[in-house]
C-alpha cells in the first residue's frame, strides 16, 4: 500500500466515526457558541485523539499485524461495526441537533471547559473501540512506516473536524439547525462509513 493510499484510510476511517453528532461535538459546537477561547476545547479533543489513535495504529494494530486469524477476525470485527453504524444513521435522523444548538448556558473558565472536554473525550467508552478496534483494525495490513501516514490521516480529519465546527459554529448554526442538512449529513456520513468497511474487510 502507497503512503498516499495510507493517508486517505486513515482520514477515511477517522471521517466516517467523528463525523456525527454526539455528546462530544454537541459540547465542542455550545462552547465555541458562548466562551471566549474557543480554540481550548477543540484542542483537548484533538489531543485526547492523539493519543488514543497512535495506541490504537502503533500498539493494537502492531500486535494484530503478527497474528493472521487475529488480524482477520479483527478486521471483520471493525468493518461489522462501521456497518452497523453506517445503517444506523441512514434510519434515524439527527433532529435532536436543532434543539441542542440552542440550548442556553452562562459562560464557563477555562478550567472547567478543559475538564469537561477531557470528560466528553475519554469517559464516552466508545471512543476507545473507534481508536484501539477500528483504526487498530484498520492499520494491520500497513507496513510500519504507512502506518505513520495512516496516524496522519486520521489526525489530519480529527483537527479538521473540531477546529471547523468550532471555528463556524456561530456562522453555520441556522443552517445545521435545519432538519433537512442534518439528514444529508447523516447520509454522507453512512456512505463513508460502508465505505471505510469495504477498505477494512477486504485489505
Amino acid at each position: 500500500m502507497s503512503s498516499l493510499h495510507a493517508f486517505i484510510l486513515g482520514a477515511a476511517l477517522m471521517a466516517s466515526m467523528i463525523m456525527s453528532f454526539g455528546p462530544q461535538n454537541y459540547f465542542v459546537i455550545r462552547t465555541a457558541l458562548r466562551a471566549e477561547k474557543i480554540w481550548i476545547v477543540p484542542l483537548v479533543c484533538f489531543l485526547c485523539d492523539a493519543l488514543l489513535t497512535s495506541c490504537g495504529v502503533f500498539l493494537v494494530g502492531a500486535v494484530l499485524g503478527n497474528s493472521g486469524s487475529l488480524r482477520h477476525t479483527f478486521s471483520g470485527l471493525g468493518a461489522a461495526f462501521l456497518c452497523l453504524y453506517g445503517m444506523k444513521v441512514f434510519f434515524f435522523s439527527s433532529d435532536a441537533f436543532a434543539g441542542e444548538l440552542h440550548a442556553s448556558s452562562n459562560n464557563s473558565g477555562t478550567l472547567r471547559n478543559i475538564a469537561f472536554a477531557l470528560g466528553f473525550s475519554l469517559l464516552n467508552p466508545w471512543v476507545y473501540f473507534d481508536t484501539l478496534v477500528v483504526l487498530g483494525a484498520g492499520a494491520v495490513s500497513l507496513e510500519p512506516a504507512c502506518r505513520v501516514f495512516f496516524t496522519s490521516g486520521a489526525l489530519f480529519i480529527s483537527a479538521v473536524w473540531f477546529f471547523g465546527i468550532s471555528i463556524a459554529a456561530r456562522a453555520a448554526a441556522p443552517i445545521l439547525s435545519d432538519a433537512r442538512t442534518a439528514r444529508l449529513l447523516d447520509i454522507f456520513l453512512g456512505a463513508v462509513c460502508f465505505g471505510s468497511a469495504a477498505q477494512i474487510y477486504f485489505s
